[in-house]
Protein backbone atom coordinates (compact mmCIF):
# COMPACT_ATOMS: atom_id res chain seq x y z
CA UNK A 1 0.00 0.00 0.00
CA UNK A 2 1.29 3.49 -1.06
CA UNK A 3 1.17 6.27 1.43
CA UNK A 4 -1.25 8.93 -0.12
CA UNK A 5 0.26 12.60 -0.51
CA UNK A 6 -0.99 13.60 2.76
CA UNK A 7 0.88 11.30 4.24
CA UNK A 8 3.90 11.97 2.47
CA UNK A 9 3.60 15.17 3.73
CA UNK A 10 3.11 14.62 7.07
CA UNK A 11 6.33 11.90 6.75
CA UNK A 12 8.43 14.36 5.62
CA UNK A 13 7.25 17.51 7.60
CA UNK A 14 8.22 15.26 10.78
CA UNK A 15 11.45 14.69 9.59
CA UNK A 16 10.56 10.58 9.30
CA UNK A 17 11.88 8.19 7.08
CA UNK A 18 9.14 5.78 5.18
CA UNK A 19 11.16 2.14 5.19
CA UNK A 20 8.56 -0.13 2.77
CA UNK A 21 8.70 -3.54 2.84
CA UNK A 22 6.61 -6.30 0.93
CA UNK A 23 4.11 -8.78 1.63
CA UNK A 24 5.29 -12.39 2.37
CA UNK A 25 8.58 -11.44 2.95
CA UNK A 26 9.55 -11.08 6.99
CA UNK A 27 13.66 -10.94 5.94
CA UNK A 28 13.13 -7.10 4.51
CA UNK A 29 11.28 -6.39 8.15
CA UNK A 30 13.14 -7.68 10.76
CA UNK A 31 12.48 -4.82 13.44
CA UNK A 32 8.44 -5.67 13.27
CA UNK A 33 9.31 -9.53 13.20
CA UNK A 34 11.24 -9.24 16.23
CA UNK A 35 8.53 -7.31 17.74
CA UNK A 36 5.98 -9.51 16.97
CA UNK A 37 7.90 -12.45 18.66
CA UNK A 38 8.27 -10.69 21.56
CA UNK A 39 4.27 -9.33 21.93
CA UNK A 40 3.85 -13.55 21.01
CA UNK A 41 5.86 -14.66 24.32
CA UNK A 42 4.28 -11.65 26.46
CA UNK A 43 1.26 -12.98 25.67
CA UNK A 44 2.38 -16.42 26.37
CA UNK A 45 3.49 -15.30 29.75
CA UNK A 46 0.87 -12.66 30.72
CA UNK A 47 -2.25 -14.84 29.69
CA UNK A 48 -3.58 -17.81 31.64
CA UNK A 49 -6.22 -18.69 29.39
CA UNK A 50 -4.93 -18.58 25.39
CA UNK A 51 -8.24 -18.86 24.79
CA UNK A 52 -9.06 -15.33 26.13
CA UNK A 53 -5.53 -13.76 24.99
CA UNK A 54 -7.07 -10.43 24.34
CA UNK A 55 -7.73 -10.01 27.28
CA UNK A 56 -4.55 -9.52 28.57
CA UNK A 57 -3.59 -7.11 25.64
CA UNK A 58 -3.88 -3.85 27.42
CA UNK A 59 -1.72 -4.71 30.33
CA UNK A 60 0.79 -6.39 27.82
CA UNK A 61 0.70 -2.68 26.07
CA UNK A 62 1.42 -1.12 28.94
CA UNK A 63 4.63 -2.86 29.85
CA UNK A 64 5.69 -2.64 26.43
CA UNK A 65 5.51 0.83 26.53
CA UNK A 66 6.74 1.41 29.77
CA UNK A 67 10.14 -0.56 29.42
CA UNK A 68 13.01 1.24 28.40
CA UNK A 69 14.53 0.07 25.32
CA UNK A 70 17.99 -1.60 25.17
CA UNK A 71 18.98 0.30 22.35
CA UNK A 72 17.65 3.93 23.18
CA UNK A 73 17.73 3.39 26.59
CA UNK A 74 14.09 5.38 27.00
CA UNK A 75 10.35 3.80 27.10
CA UNK A 76 8.27 4.59 24.31
CA UNK A 77 6.24 5.93 26.67
CA UNK A 78 8.68 8.35 27.96
CA UNK A 79 9.99 9.87 24.33
CA UNK A 80 6.66 10.55 23.45
CA UNK A 81 4.90 12.16 26.68
CA UNK A 82 8.20 13.33 28.50
CA UNK A 83 7.60 11.73 31.66
CA UNK A 84 7.22 8.04 32.23
CA UNK A 85 3.54 6.76 33.93
CA UNK A 86 2.20 6.61 37.31
CA UNK A 87 2.08 3.32 38.63
CA UNK A 88 1.53 2.21 42.25
CA UNK A 89 4.97 1.39 42.56
CA UNK A 90 5.85 4.63 41.70
CA UNK A 91 7.37 7.43 43.97
CA UNK A 92 4.85 10.24 45.19
CA UNK A 93 5.87 12.90 42.44
CA UNK A 94 7.33 15.90 44.44
CA UNK A 95 7.01 18.55 41.98
CA UNK A 96 3.82 17.76 40.25
CA UNK A 97 4.06 20.88 37.36
CA UNK A 98 7.65 21.61 36.59
CA UNK A 99 8.12 24.19 33.78
CA UNK A 100 6.95 23.79 30.51
CA UNK A 101 9.84 25.00 28.63
CA UNK A 102 12.29 22.67 30.55
CA UNK A 103 9.72 20.05 29.91
CA UNK A 104 9.74 20.28 26.55
CA UNK A 105 13.53 21.22 26.09
CA UNK A 106 14.04 17.61 28.02
CA UNK A 107 12.17 15.90 25.72
CA UNK A 108 13.72 17.35 22.70
CA UNK A 109 17.21 15.99 24.08
CA UNK A 110 15.95 12.92 24.89
CA UNK A 111 14.05 11.93 21.41
CA UNK A 112 17.63 12.94 20.02
CA UNK A 113 19.73 11.40 22.32
CA UNK A 114 17.37 7.99 21.07
CA UNK A 115 17.07 8.81 16.96
CA UNK A 116 21.11 9.08 17.80
CA UNK A 117 21.30 5.62 19.35
CA UNK A 118 19.01 3.98 16.69
CA UNK A 119 21.65 5.48 14.00
CA UNK A 120 24.65 4.08 16.41
CA UNK A 121 22.83 0.54 16.51
CA UNK A 122 21.84 0.67 12.66
CA UNK A 123 25.19 0.84 12.01
CA UNK A 124 27.19 -1.37 14.15
CA UNK A 125 25.28 -3.98 12.47
CA UNK A 126 26.36 -3.05 8.95
CA UNK A 127 29.64 -3.89 7.94
CA UNK A 128 31.50 -3.95 4.63
CA UNK A 129 30.82 -7.10 2.57
CA UNK A 130 28.69 -8.51 5.09
CA UNK A 131 25.01 -10.39 3.56
CA UNK A 132 22.65 -7.71 4.32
Amino acid sequence: MLPSLRQSSAIVTHGSRLHLSTVYHPQSDGQTERTNQMMEQLIRTASTDLAQWEDSLPLIEFAYNNAPSATTTQSPFFLNYGTDPTTPLSPPIENPAPRSQQFVENLRQSQQKAADAILKANHRGLVTGSNV
